[in-house]
C-alpha cells in the first residue's frame, strides 16, 4: 500500500463551508454532488468519499428476459415478509 501525505490550506467561509482543493478531489475521485463522510477524532477532521448503492447500477448483468414488473410479481408470490 502506498501512503501519500499531502497538505493543503483552505479557508472556512462565514457559512462554515470549505472548498476541497482540486488536486485532492481528483486524487479521491470526488465529483460535484458526491457525498463525503466527515469524522472528528483526536482533534482532527477527516473527509472521505462515500459510495452510494446507486453507484453499483449496471455493475451486475441482469436477465433481460424478465422485466421489473415480472420480478416484483415473482417476489410477491414467492417470498413472505418476516
Amino acid at each position: 500500500m502506498i501512503i501519500v501525505i499531502m497538505t493543503n490550506v483552505t479557508t472556512v467561509t462565514q457559512k462554515g463551508q470549505i472548498t476541497l482543493p482540486l488536486i485532492l478531489r481528483k486524487m479521491l475521485a470526488i465529483k460535484p454532488y458526491d457525498r463525503v463522510l466527515v469524522k472528528i477524532s483526536d482533534g482532527r477532521i477527516t473527509i472521505e468519499p462515500v459510495k452510494d448503492i446507486l453507484d453499483l447500477a449496471g455493475a451486475v448483468p441482469v436477465n433481460s428476459k424478465i422485466n421489473a414488473a415480472q420480478a416484483r410479481s415473482f417476489m410477491v408470490n414467492n417470498y413472505s415478509r418476516i
